[in-house]
């Protein structure tokens, strides 16, 4: 688990560190977010800014209310709408739009958002994506 020191001297999760060392170092990466259960932003590169109304569309597909599997348009990540190609509506999405792609994960606690775009391994890009997956759930997220 990844911690730092916050301005009060108190041990907070590090989830930039995530963010910046785990996916975005990567080269397979264009873009990432990590935000908690309740739609706040623990952490993101900047080039991926994820709407309210965005992010309430992707829990929806999670918790059930509109499952990925009934979308038909797919989903609205950053005003770039991708094309459902997988999702199990409890755990992953995988989207894309032409050559470029979005995955989705859900722990327990957080929801991992990562864009690859033109040029970039979609392979290479699930696997890094679904090895902090892995790793956060296995941390108890």
């Amino acid at each position: 688990m990844k911690t730092k020191q916050d301005t009060n001297g108190e041990t907070v999760i590090d989830w930039q560190s995530y963010v910046d060392d785990d996916l975005m170092s990567s080269g397979y990466v264009s873009g990432a977010a990590i935000y908690d259960s309740n739609g706040s932003i623990l952490a993101n590169s900047l080039d991926l800014m994820i709407s309210e109304y965005e992010f309430e569309e992707i829990a929806d597909g999670f918790n059930g209310v509109y499952p990925f599997t009934e979308k038909q348009d797919g989903i609205t990540i950053a005003e770039m709408s991708y094309y459902t190609v997988y999702s199990d509506d409890s755990e992953s999405f995988f989207g894309t739009n032409g050559c470029e792609g979005v995955y989705i994960y859900k722990t327990g606690a957080v929801y991992l958002i990562v864009t690859y775009n033109n040029g970039a391994d979609s392979v290479e890009c699930k696997s890094v994506v679904e090895s902090l997956f892995d790793r956060l759930k296995n941390e108890g997220w």
